[in-house]
């Protein structure tokens, strides 16, 4: 399912599968961007180009860290009781900032 939402002059598209126990992401578009989500059983990669972020999450899936390819820790998440913006989040659901 192809999922847009336009925020000034950019507009995000979402591919998601819906076939999943739970929606997944598969592919994020903003404007020229494009980001590929790979899978495991849960969300294990983005893609972007060439760069790599691996997603590090807690037992509900929640992110709670970002790595490069290496492994260095590139940004560490911490949520309070009703969770915080990150892109991939609490519960390792897409956030909204609006």
């Amino acid at each position: 399912m192809l999922v847009a939402q336009t925020q000034g002059s950019t507009t995000t598209r979402s591919t998601q599968d819906l076939v999943a126990p739970l929606s997944q992401i598969l592919q994020l578009t903003q404007g020229t961007q494009r980001t590929d989500y790979v899978y495991g059983r849960k969300r294990l990669l983005a893609l972007d180009g060439t760069a790599q972020t691996w997603y590090g999450s807690d037992a509900l899936g929640s992110v709670r860290q970002t790595l490069d390819a290496t492994g260095t820790v590139r940004t560490a998440f911490h949520y309070d009781p009703w969770g915080t913006p990150p892109s991939f989040g609490f519960t390792g659901e897409l956030q909204d900032d609006e």
